[in-house]
């Protein structure tokens, strides 16, 4: 199973350590700067899914999962900014309001998503036990990526609206969520000694 895990780890974070080409021509700062700013918004929506109310998840586990994640995420994003990053970005372009509707408007789907995957799917979750903690969960989650999302959509290169939600939807989020879900079940099925 280790190998598994290694394997797993390093095809999951070339992949979003590529998404990173994508935003780099237009984050502000310096190299590390900019791959700081990357793996923080990787790191919030990860460390948002982690801390999600599940039945078998114990509370050192929500603790140390979204910490060591988040110093791989965070270190990823320095590699890369120094790496991959743009020298000293040109402060010439112009300021963009943060775009308050779209976010509030993916925080409301995805809060009405999971509403629906809990009350009518039945899907695994402490929705029956901790439905407080849960829809605090959902809602935070929601803002969270919504945020990083709109902040990111800031940085795509120039495109149209459409080219940048398909980006953001498919490539850093899709790609970055699916690759999440698909490790849970490694680590569940692991038989990892404690």
């Amino acid at each position: 199973m280790p190998l598994a895990f290694t394997v797993y780890g390093i095809f999951a974070y070339s992949l979003i350590a590529s998404l990173f080409l994508l935003v780099r021509n237009r984050l502000g700062g310096n190299r590390i700067l900019q791959g700081l700013k990357y793996g923080l918004s990787c790191c919030a929506v990860w460390v948002v899914y982690l801390l999600e109310p599940l039945p078998h998840v114990a509370v050192i586990d929500r603790i140390t999962y979204p910490a060591a994640d988040s110093l791989a995420l965070i270190v990823m994003g320095l590699l890369l900014g120094w790496l991959l990053g743009k020298p000293k970005y040109l402060a010439g372009l112009q300021k963009t309001a943060f775009p308050i509707l779209p976010a509030l408007t993916v925080t409301a789907c995805f809060f009405a998503g999971r509403m629906i995957q809990y009350l009518i799917f039945g899907i695994y979750s402490s929705f029956d036990e901790k439905p407080l903690e849960t829809v605090l969960w959902c809602l935070l989650t929601g803002i969270t990526i919504s945020c990083a999302s709109a902040w990111l959509s800031l940085h795509i290169s120039n495109g149209n609206r459409v080219k940048r939600a398909m980006v953001l939807g498919c490539l850093l989020f899709g790609v970055d969520l699916i690759l999440f879900n698909f490790f849970m079940p490694l680590v569940f099925d692991a038989d990892i000694p404690t």
